[in-house]
């Protein structure tokens, strides 16, 4: 068995989700394990506050810029030019899988939305929930 020795050589998870993370969540008593995230600016000179090694300031290439940012759970993706697909969103990993915070939201909460907090199938995305029966007859109107 090899040792993995960057977050990249995981195996990167798109679907199904759903279980692991609340596997993870379960086993961690409620913590999910973020890896790093961090956004290099092409407009700004990296100034050394993230206590980066120096060889580490233009990690992503000098065209793409100093890392001046590091993204703590991000679920936005950076607007750079000439960026990764990735770049700016935060990863969860569990064991040897890895899959952005933005897809298991959007996992969790896709289901949410079908089947509904109280399994009424309505779902209210202004409260995060079920709705009421007050909410249900101010939306109907």
């Amino acid at each position: 068995m090899t040792t993995k020795t960057s977050v990249r050589e995981l195996k990167t998870a798109k679907k199904g989700i759903k279980k692991t993370v609340e596997g993870a969540l379960a086993d961690s008593g409620g913590l999910l394990r973020l890896t790093p995230c961090w956004v290099p600016r092409s407009f700004l000179q990296p100034g050394k506050r993230l206590k980066l090694h120096p060889d580490d300031l233009y990690a992503f290439g000098l065209n793409r810029g100093g890392i001046d940012e590091r993204w703590f759970a991000s679920t936005t993706p950076a607007a750079n030019d000439n960026r990764t697909p990735d770049e700016g969103l935060s990863y969860v990993v569990v064991n040897d899988t890895r899959f952005t915070l933005a897809d298991a939201v959007a996992e969790h909460t896709a289901k949410q939305w079908r089947s509904g907090a109280a399994g009424d199938g309505t779902y209210s995305p202004r409260t995060g929930g079920a709705t009421t029966g007050a909410q249900k007859e101010t939306r109907e109107l």
